[in-house]
């Protein structure tokens, strides 16, 4: 996979549309991947050795590194889009631990 760095102009009024865009090509493409790699390791498990296994979850984990570090290139875009920010920090709601809260059965509490 090749990146390539660039530095352009872009109106406004397409910010949005581009960075839809791009987060859309990032996920389409660890779509396509996570299903190859989990066939892959399907087939491991079902005929394959240890070593088939592992190297078939390494692969799996790569994607997931790989995807991750994409979706992490492109917050300086996002945090480009104005509205963004305050429409996710007014549908925000602040929740507090209560110190008289019971234990539940999972043992949290």
């Amino acid at each position: 996979m090749t990146h390539k760095k660039i530095t352009m102009v872009i109106n406004a009024n397409d910010l949005r549309k581009v960075a839809a865009n791009i987060l859309s090509n990032i996920l389409g493409r660890f779509d396509a991947d996570l299903k190859h790699h989990l066939q892959n390791l399907n087939a491991t498990l079902a005929s394959g050795t240890a070593t088939d296994v592992l190297k078939s979850l390494e692969s799996l984990l790569v994607t997931f590194n790989k995807t991750g570090g994409e979706l992490g290139e492109s917050v300086p875009l996002l945090k480009e889009i104005e509205d963004l920010l305050p429409s996710l920090a007014a549908n925000t709601e602040v929740v507090e631990d209560l110190p008289d809260l019971l234990e539940d059965s999972s043992g949290v509490g």
